[in-house]
């Protein structure tokens, strides 16, 4: 399905608003994202009842995002200028929100490969029933998430994507 270029503009110009809005709450505290972090990783060894080696690994992989988070603070503080610049704009520059793009997706295929072998080393040791509980979560936010698209005139691949203004 091709999607029209007013479409992909308002999407991008959307998602660039609601970073936009994400980084000021994020600077105001309205959203611990460290605290809220911590608690989703206990919330899935809570969940899916995790062992003491499974949580062991599941803290090593908070503890890598954390460091991960340390490490570009930085650099998110220039993506929320460059933000904020695009925003203030009187046309949308594409491209450089494209590039902006690519570059975050450059950032995590560098950080994944530490990430990915914690996560495999944790999915070695999942039970059949955790496993099954992860595919009830899943289908579940599948299910939620299609319900939402037949209920809008917005295509499917922007309701997917998931951000509060």
């Amino acid at each position: 399905m091709t999607i029209s270029k007013p479409i992909k503009y308002l999407a991008l110009t959307l998602t660039a608003i609601a970073m936009l809005f994400g980084l000021a709450a994020c600077k105001t505290g309205h959203h611990q994202h460290g605290a809220r972090m911590g608690m989703f990783f206990d919330m899935i060894a809570y969940k899916l009842d995790f062992s003491d080696e499974q949580e062991e690994i599941l803290e090593q992989i908070k503890s890598e995002f954390k460091t991960i988070k340390k490490q570009t603070a930085g650099e998110r503080k220039e993506r929320a200028q460059a933000l904020i610049t695009l925003i203030e704009a009187e046309q949308l520059d594409t491209e450089q929100v494209s590039l902006m793009m690519e570059q975050r997706y450059q950032r995590m295929k560098e950080h994944s490969p530490k990430i990915m072998e914690l996560v495999s080393q944790l999915h070695s040791m999942l039970t059949e029933e955790q496993k099954e509980k992860i595919i009830r979560f899943i289908n579940k936010r599948q299910d939620k998430s299609m319900l939402l698209s037949a209920n809008s005139n917005v295509p499917s691949d922007v309701t997917n994507t998931s951000f509060k203004l």
